[in-house]
């Protein structure tokens, strides 16, 4: 495992769970990875934490907060202020920005295609910094429905300069920097089916796909798509208990492989 601080603006800097079954939410997860948690101050939610580092955020989501439950992720801002204003001068719409204490500054927006997403402006808590180990986002991804209108978005919200690594109609999207250190794209969902909105997925390391699989689904999980091989490595699509998507990804350097 690595640590190291997210430092790109646009880059994905954390994610959070936003859930109405905290308490479902906290056992799932922390029997899946073997996450703890901890209470942020100010009623800001809490922490899972791997070992002692923070890996993502839990939030309870409230009946009137505009958000459905889902896991939410957050780019990296230097300035939240200035990316509100870029999100609503490119279709955007923001719908909440909170200063946390010292820890820092989350806004939660739609995009100029509706899907949620996040900006975050660190403070005391800098984001990521837990990197290639189990149990930690790998890989954060938006399957988008108008794949024109998205690109052109994050480019101009939030300074993706993103490269292109597949522009046919079997396949097509680009990716956030180089590959090697990518950890964030766009799909071309548009003629898949899968969802009816766009949205953006998250990925979990692990060691072993279909050990977490099996693991998940005794714990309550629904498995959406069975496990299969990939370039990117083995991966399958779960529902936890809250009927929350996440995805699992035994990447090909894990230690199983």
């Amino acid at each position: 495992m690595t640590l190291r601080e997210t430092t790109e603006p646009g880059e994905p800097a954390w994610a959070s769970l936003f859930t109405s079954d905290v308490d479902t939410s906290r056992a799932f997860y922390g029997a899946l990875f073997g996450w703890m948690t901890s209470s942020l101050p100010d009623e800001a939610g809490d922490l899972f934490e791997l070992d002692g580092t923070p890996v993502v955020g839990l939030v309870a989501n409230t009946p009137d907060g505009g958000l459905p439950d889902s896991w939410t992720t957050f780019l990296l801002t230097d300035d939240a202020d200035a990316s509100a204003s870029a999100i609503l001068a490119h279709g955007g719409q923001v719908l909440f920005s909170d200063r946390l204490g010292d820890l820092g500054t989350m806004m939660v927006a739609t995009d100029a295609t509706g899907a949620t997403i996040g900006a975050w402006q660190k403070g005391a808590h800098p984001g990521y910094t837990l990197r290639d180990a189990a149990g930690t986002p790998v890989w954060h991804e938006l399957h988008s429905l108008d794949f024109a209108t998205s690109v052109s978005f994050y480019n101009a919200a939030f300074g993706w300069a993103p490269n292109s690594i597949g522009d046919t109609d079997e396949f097509r999207m680009v990716i956030l920097g180089d590959d090697a250190d990518s950890t964030a794209g766009i799909y071309d969902a548009s003629r898949d089916g899968e969802f009816d909105a766009t949205q953006w997925v998250i990925y979990f390391a692990v060691d072993d796909t279909d050990a977490t699989v099996q693991r998940a689904v005794e714990l309550g999980a629904t498995l959406e798509r069975e496990a299969e091989d990939t370039p990117y490595g083995r991966l399958a699509n779960l529902v936890d208990p809250g009927g929350v998507s996440f995805r699992v990804m035994q990447v090909p350097s894990s230690p199983a492989e």
